[in-house]
């Protein structure tokens, strides 16, 4: 009666099918190296990673031509590494195959050694990540893009979260307007510019800043809405500045609360200082009119009507 062992066949049958697939699924190969008789056992997957038909021989010296001479150079350090210490081997590196095609390829191994310590052979995977290092290719591309478009605009351009107050992401305007260096706002979190806010503008800051969240999570995701702030900052050297802060959500949590709000800040003191002087001239205008002896008076033609008469006519005709 040969039925158990028949059904332990078929077990390790299905297994192993099962083994092929998962590695068919996750591109990802199993080998062995002999350092002894420099034999290389390949699993199917790893066939199939290479390019190569199933069974194929293939030595050391044929796969170091698929590497750049660089990766060569940097796998035989790795890998002596790995005999030295005892410490698993994990490379990634390229590989550009006799096709012409690149692919970009994760190794890692272990050696394995024989009672006396001798090393006598590496084991380990090799997984295909050409595809998610392309995306993170691309993605590492749109960020330096992104990043250097923030740091160009004459802003300070960042990100934070309302509910451990870190920053996710400063521009470089943080240095050129305030002469702060982006690690600083990156340690310190909000507690940074709150701790150089003038103390005027403060309280009221925070209260604004408090009812704007409050509305934009009762609107839950719907919300677009900006909200503007102008504050005085005190900058490296001590002097405070005029910024102008546009404030708008830039995503919510899985509750649909307010995760992170981003901030746009325009340095706004000239325009300020400008404005300051304008109503003080204007004033000062006003007081020498208020107090002339004669009335003086501005018409408007178009519209027939006074646009401006002083105090004096009352004194005078007794006319407000």
């Amino acid at each position: 009666d040969v039925t158990e062992k028949e059904e332990l066949i078929i077990r390790m049958q299905e297994s192993e099918k099962l083994y092929k697939q998962a590695q068919s699924l996750a591109h990802l190969g199993n080998w062995t190296y002999d350092l002894e008789t420099k034999e290389i056992i390949w699993s199917e997957e790893m066939f199939s990673i290479y390019e190569r038909e199933i069974g194929d021989t293939v030595t050391q010296q044929e796969w170091f031509t698929w590497l750049d001479p660089k990766d060569q150079e940097k796998m035989e350090n790795e890998l002596d590494i790995a005999i030295k210490t005892h410490k698993p081997l994990d490379i990634t590196h390229p590989v550009r195959l006799p096709s012409g095609k690149s692919k970009v390829l994760h190794r890692r191994g272990e050696v394995v050694f024989d009672r006396n310590s001798k090393p006598v052979k590496l084991v380990g995977t090799t997984q295909d990540i050409t595809e998610q290092a392309q995306i993170q290719s691309e993605l590492k591309d749109s960020q330096t893009f992104i990043r250097k478009i923030t740091d160009a605009t004459p802003s300070i351009i960042a990100t934070y979260n309302v509910n451990s107050g870190t920053y996710t992401f400063v521009s470089e305007g943080v240095e050129k307007l305030l002469g702060y260096p982006k690690s600083d706002v990156l340690e310190k979190g909000t507690a940074f510019f709150l701790g150089l806010i003038h103390p005027d503008d403060l309280q009221p800051l925070l209260e604004q800043n408090q009812k704007a969240l409050e509305k934009a999570n009762e609107e839950g995701a719907k919300s677009s809405m900006v909200v503007e702030f102008t504050y005085r900052v005190k900058n490296s050297e001590g002097k405070y500045r005029w910024l102008h802060t546009y404030g708008t959500i830039f995503d919510f949590n899985a509750e649909g609360k307010v995760e992170h709000v981003l901030n746009i800040s325009l340095d706004v003191t000239e325009q300020k200082e400008a404005t300051e002087k304008i109503k003080e001239q204007e004033h000062f205008i006003q007081q020498i009119a208020d107090a002339s002896p004669t009335i003086l008076y501005l018409f408007d033609v178009p519209t027939q009507s006074m646009a401006y008469i002083n105090r004096e006519a009352f004194f005078v005709l007794g006319y407000l």
